[in-house]
């Protein structure tokens, strides 16, 4: 396989459509798609509004969509109260037009897509088995994304009848789905931490119960993908055909008590795939806050060995066994083993997103640790996929928007901005920061840890991506490396991309970011290495300030550590940066850090959409 030709060739021919922003005020074409887009969902023309269009199909995420609409639905709520009118159901009128975005996207990719396909079959970039991987994920992709919305829709419905019964109130809520028994259970009738499905009338139902037209859909899909598979000999052969026959009967299973050891199958199955066409399957539950019910995923990566050689595994287990050296490792002997063995077993895979679908329709990715199920993470760990030079195509092609130059200083933002045009300097940071991240998931944790530490509030995801992101500072900080310009370009990075994740309390999907970065900012204003001047945050980059920031974040993540080897509810660490609202949200308890997120959210709300002039 000539892996530069193909991910070239989807590239060329994904280009128009990932390139609009950029071409938009060249080319009439550009704005005929936005337009076409904006007419669809009954959406005023102009430039914020072209960027929200740019950001939904191009960027393929949905949150500036789902900001303009909640705006939205208060202006008719406005004009119908003075009018005397009926309210609209808000949830309702708004899923609506997010599904119409959906279909206007999933069609565009879908002709894509095809078009791909068609152009690898008539170049012959691939041998005959190769290109009938390509063609099975093709072959399974329409029935994902027609169980997309309507999984969606299950999902929302679910949650704001949860929501309105118990005023937001997680911990009620979550006492209430144990009570109740609607969280999915393994075969010993242990809760398990995520969920394969859906309350419909007060009931869990499974994704093949709740969902039959779609899921026979998936089912027979699947069936013809693996008979398509059995004409060819071919080493690999045999691994795909058993992973998609798990697949099959995961999504063709009833029984609510026999999931969890189906999709086990999933998983298992699937660590046994080590070639370079990587089929992705359901795994990230970050849509359903509570039940954590798996999204209809659905994709294909192909790896790309050129792009970047990571060398951040060496740091990371020599600052595992070194902060082990203050730990009794006797008590501690469960999690001391499963972590080593963790690194160990993790496969990394520096690749290309070549095919996506279904949910993903509705956000892309930057880096993922994958699968999340910890009774086969015990055994086969989890594979590592990280996407720099996709990562490095978006930042380029994303315009400024002015936002950022309201919150950043200018010199701080000069100095981001002239680490995305080099390469080099990218690629390496993006390696000790987003890789070093991912393989933040694999210490300290047990098969249980998650279970445990979620089971009273359910907020472990809101302190395991802050473990995630402080383990490779932590471990950057304990390898003793003295490079100040670099180190400086580093908390450049990381700083910007807490910033950009601050505006997210309100966003499900993305709320265990906002939550880490409450406490990544409490740290860098405790460590002096950043100030806040007039609603700007300026960097005080200094010898003294780096310092202090590495003393800081090494005290701040031995205190985590304790919170994961006694295996204490999360809360019981997150509790000592953030406080809970009358809504229910978690706000910062830094008061300088909480006066500055509220005239920095006052001012997205304002000019969330404005690309800087």
């Amino acid at each position: 396989m000539n892996t530069q030709k193909v991910i070239e060739l989807q590239k060329k021919i994904f280009s128009e459509i990932k390139n609009l922003w950029e071409i938009s005020e060249k080319w009439d074409k550009s704005n005929l798609i936005l337009d076409n887009f904006l007419d669809e969902l009954e959406i005023k023309k102009n430039k914020e509004t072209r960027y929200i269009a740019y950001s939904r199909i191009s960027e393929l995420r949905v949150e500036s969509l789902e900001l303009y609409l909640d705006d939205m639905v208060i202006k008719i709520e406005e004009n119908n109260k003075k009018l005397g009118l009926k309210l609209p159901n808000k949830l309702e009128n708004k899923q609506k037009i997010l599904n119409k975005a959906y279909l206007y996207v999933k069609r565009i990719y879908e002709d894509l897509q095809e078009k791909f396909i068609y152009e690898l079959e008539e170049k012959e970039l691939l041998q005959k088995f190769e290109l009938e991987i390509f063609k099975s994920t093709l072959n399974i992709w329409k029935a994902f994304n027609n169980f997309m919305p309507v999984w969606q829709n299950a999902i929302l419905k679910q949650n704001s009848i949860l929501d309105n019964m118990f005023w937001n109130n997680s911990e009620k809520i979550m006492n209430f789905l144990r009570e109740k028994d609607l969280l999915d259970k393994d075969e010993n009738w242990e809760i398990s931490d995520r969920c394969y499905s859906v309350i419909i009338a007060g009931k869990s139902r499974s994704y093949f119960e709740a969902f039959p037209k779609e899921t026979n859909a998936i089912v027979f899909a699947l069936d013809d993908s693996i008979e398509n598979l059995e004409k060819y000999n071919n080493k690999e052969k045999d691994n795909y055909i058993n992973y998609l026959t798990a697949l099959k009967n995961a999504f063709a299973e009833k029984e609510i008590k026999q999931l969890l050891r189906k999709w086990q199958e999933v998983d298992k199955t699937w660590m046994q795939i080590k070639w370079d066409l990587q089929i992705c399957h359901p795994f990230e539950f970050y849509e359903d806050k509570y039940r954590k019910a798996v999204a209809p995923e659905w994709d294909l990566r192909i790896v790309d060995y050129k792009t970047l050689n990571s060398n951040i595994e060496k740091d990371i287990k020599n600052m595992f066994e070194n902060l082990f050296q203050n730990i009794d490792k006797k008590k501690y002997e469960e999690s001391y083993n499963f972590s080593k063995e963790n690194i160990k077993k993790a496969q990394l895979y520096i690749s290309e997103p070549i095919l996506y679908f279904g949910s993903e329709l509705n956000w892309m990715f930057s880096a993922q640790v994958i699968p999340n199920d910890e009774i086969i993470s015990a055994h086969y760990w989890k594979k590592i996929f990280a996407f720099p030079k996709m990562v490095l195509e978006e930042r380029k092609k994303t315009p400024i928007m002015k936002l950022t130059k309201e919150v950043l200083d200018k010199e701080l933002l000069k100095n981001f901005l002239g680490i995305i045009e080099d390469d080099e300097l990218f690629f390496k940071i993006y390696d000790v920061e987003t890789i070093g991240h991912e393989f933040g998931h694999t210490l300290f944790n047990t098969k249980d840890n998650e279970i445990i530490m979620n089971s009273k509030t359910w907020n472990f995801k809101n302190i395991e991506e802050f473990k995630a992101t402080t383990w490779w500072l932590v471990s950057y900080f304990m390898s003793e490396k003295e490079d100040l310009i670099f180190e400086e370009k580093l908390i450049i990075m990381h700083l910007v991309r807490c910033i950009g994740l601050l505006k997210y309390r309100e966003v499900v999907d993305v709320l265990p970011y906002y939550n880490e970065v409450l406490i990544h900012l409490d740290i860098l204003l405790e460590s002096k290495i950043i100030k806040i001047i007039n609603n700007k945050i300026v960097l005080n980059f200094s010898e003294e300030t780096y310092k202090s920031l590495k003393i800081n974040y090494i005290k701040h993540y031995k205190k985590l550590i304790n919170i994961y080897l006694e295996k204490n509810d999360a809360w019981d660490f997150l509790f000592d940066y953030v406080i809970v609202d009358e809504k229910w949200n978690n706000i910062s308890k830094n008061l300088e850090l909480k006066k500055f997120w509220e005239g920095y959210y006052n001012l997205y709300k304002k000019i969330w959409n404005e690309v800087a002039g």
